[in-house]
């Protein structure tokens, strides 16, 4: 009886929005390319490598999979279509972006003194997160300001 209502229940629904197709395969590809770089990263810097980094990635894919469907239930709620684009969109792209930033990140840890970490990026996870620094970072930068005059 359960299985009847789930179904009748369904039957009922009107998909309005789908995630753009496009969209959707660049974050899955940015997501296997943090991956395989944080993988790299902890090879590198002879982290243990164990199953965290991959429930890690699970997680996070579960999360970006749980905020989609909550854009799909918002967007069936309103029906408004000249927002549909832009939110769905919008919350594809900002996903793709934190992919990247972490991309960058883990591209930095394993070579750290190279010229393309330095030259490229570098400067690229300065712009993407706006040079936004640790509390702690700032302060010992300005400590060892200080002590070098």
């Amino acid at each position: 009886m359960k299985i009847i209502a789930i179904y009748t229940t369904l039957l009922f629904l009107k998909i309005v929005w789908i995630p753009n197709a496009d969209l959707s395969f660049w974050l899955l590809m940015a997501m296997v390319f943090d991956f395989f770089t944080g993988y790299i990263k902890a090879w590198r810097i002879k982290e243990a490598r164990t199953s965290s980094g991959i429930r890690k990635t699970v997680t996070k894919l579960i999360q970006y999979l749980g905020a989609l469907v909550l854009v799909m239930l918002f967007q069936n709620a309103l029906k408004e279509e000249a927002w549909s684009k832009l939110l769905d969109d919008g919350v594809i792209v900002f996903m793709i972006f934190a992919e990247i930033v972490s991309i960058c990140e883990n591209l930095m840890a394993i070579a750290p003194d190279s010229l393309v970490t330095k030259y490229l990026f570098k400067p690229l996870h300065a712009l993407l997160t706006l040079a936004i620094e640790k509390k702690g970072a700032v302060v010992k930068n300005n400590q060892h300001d200080q002590s070098s005059r």
